[in-house]
């Protein structure tokens, strides 16, 4: 029953992401956009661009890597676990290039920022 439970999930989730991807490629506003920019928008000099900016940073290639040479690093020294160091390191792989292809497919710009 559980497995049912986590296959409709899956399923959920890439009917909702390529629904997403649809509404992206109309270019039009989304009204999920619209409402996160009011609800985000930050005045330079403040807490929260410094926090936003921050949390930005979690997201570049750099911050991923060194993060992922250390989980690897972890798996192989400490817990000598080889298949999970493989798989880890492919589904990072994976992951980037998927990034990848989905950026091309979409080709959206990002926002420009605002401050109120």
């Amino acid at each position: 029953m559980i497995k049912y439970f986590w296959i409709a999930l899956v399923l959920l989730c890439v009917l909702l992401f390529f629904f997403l991807v649809h509404e992206v490629q109309r270019e039009e506003a989304l009204a999920f956009d619209t409402y996160i920019t009011e609800l985000f928008s930050v005045g330079e000099n403040t807490f929260s661009l410094t926090f936003f900016k921050s949390i930005t940073y979690l997201g570049k290639s750099k911050f991923i890597g060194f993060g992922s040479i250390l989980c690897v690093l972890y798996l192989w020294i400490m817990k000598k676990d080889y298949w999970n160091m493989a798989v880890f390191s492919i589904g990072i792989a994976e992951g980037d290039v998927l990034n990848g292809w989905i950026k091309n497919y979409v080709k959206r710009v990002r926002p420009e920022y605002q401050s109120i």
